[in-house]
């Protein structure tokens, strides 16, 4: 674990300042995934102590959401709401021009569906360090850092 930890601490011996978290971070830890919660809780650590800053787009409240709702449990869509909205050194930011157009830009150059040009729209206007996913789809995109989940757990 404390290799991983490096990896998100540091870039090329540089200190790592913002990692964009993508919509499965969140459901990963929601859900206690048992491959992955380990990971999650360990880089929710390091955001809520202050030594990485993280940063999610209001797709993935949507997204999160929607899964709660979607079985009726509106208290849980709450808790989720709050954790993402008042987790400390996380930021949720919200659609605005400029990320607009980036997506737009991506989803014609690489055929993205709106959510996941939306996020990584959302990760380049920030100035993210890295995008943390686990969709292995998005190593088509250049321009952008991924660090996907699987392939740190290997």
């Amino acid at each position: 674990m404390e290799a991983m930890k490096k990896k998100f601490l540091f870039k090329k011996g540089k200190k790592v300042n913002l990692v964009f978290l993508d919509t499965m971070i969140f459901i990963y830890h929601f859900e206690r995934n048992k491959r992955y919660f380990p990971l999650t809780t360990m880089i929710f650590n390091l955001i809520e102590k202050g030594d990485l800053n993280g940063i999610a787009s209001v797709v993935s409240l949507v997204e999160i959401l929607t899964g709660a709702l979607r079985l009726k449990q509106k208290d849980l869509a709450e808790q989720y709401k709050i954790v993402l909205t008042s987790f400390p050194n996380l930021s949720l930011k919200e659609i605005n021009t400029e990320i607009a157009e980036k997506a737009a830009e991506l989803r014609a150059e690489f055929n993205l569906q709106t959510p996941d040009a939306i996020q990584l729209a959302t990760s380049v206007a920030s100035k993210a360090d890295y995008f943390l996913t686990n969709d292995q789809t998005l190593k088509k995109i250049k321009g952008v850092d991924l660090l996907i989940l699987k392939e740190l757990i290997k």
